[in-house]
């Protein structure tokens, strides 16, 4: 509940998006893996491509949280020439 002008601009504020997170798309990660690796992104993860096609964009830690939950492990550390090149 909003009690005050305060409390109403701190949930504006809290609202928006970062402008340090930016956020990808699903298609330029599946390109930058196809890049990377030469194989196809969709056949190796099928669950977590599941996931992706699911979401328009995301940013980088949806995405290492999402491979985390799967896969045990950070996206960042397993994959870091894909990372870096994520925006």
């Amino acid at each position: 509940m909003i009690h005050s002008f305060q409390d109403y601009f701190r949930l504006q504020e809290a609202s928006k998006p970062s402008p340090i997170h930016e956020f990808i798309s699903n298609d330029n990660a599946l390109e930058i893996w196809k890049e990377v690796y030469g194989t196809d992104f969709r056949s190796e993860h099928p669950e977590v491509f599941s996931i992706l096609k699911q979401r328009a964009k995301m940013d980088k830690r949806e995405l290492n949280r999402i491979w985390q939950e799967k896969y045990d492990e950070d996206f960042s550390e397993a994959h870091p020439k894909v990372w870096s090149r994520l925006k």
